[in-house]
């Protein structure tokens, strides 16, 4: 199974622990090449079940718009608490800032918060 390392905390490479993450490709899915696309559907699943993790590869995102996400996701995590309190997740969505999961779990977790967002197109976007 192929494999990647994702640092947990670049900032802090003391604190830094390696997860290994499994690869998915999904270019099966785009060339219509089913067994690729079912090898890919069983390694999600597989991920799912171990830990939760995995990793797209092929998925035909724009470099820079993964790059601009990350950009502005290090920006919304550099800002003070009481800022990223203004985006808290409000009960029943499923997005927005949520924080403080380390005493939620019995065992360590690689994150103390998440940011939740929807992705939609501009030409979605009504501006009347």
């Amino acid at each position: 199974m192929a494999t990647d390392r994702i640092i947990i905390n670049e900032k802090s490479p003391m604190l830094a622990q390696e997860l290994y993450v499994p690869l998915i490709d999904s270019r099966g899915f785009f060339f219509c090449d089913h067994f690729a696309a079912q090898q890919a559907s069983r390694l999600v699943g597989e991920a799912c079940r171990s830990h939760g993790f995995f990793l797209i590869v092929n998925h035909g995102v724009d470099a820079n718009l993964i790059s601009n996400a990350h950009r502005y996701m290090d920006m919304f995590f550099d800002m003070p608490l009481c800022e990223k309190k203004k985006a808290q997740r409000k009960i029943g969505e499923h997005y927005g800032y949520a924080g403080s999961f380390a005493g939620r779990f019995s065992s360590k977790v690689p994150w103390k918060e998440t940011l939740f967002t929807i992705l939609c197109s501009r030409r979605l976007i009504s501006h009347s």
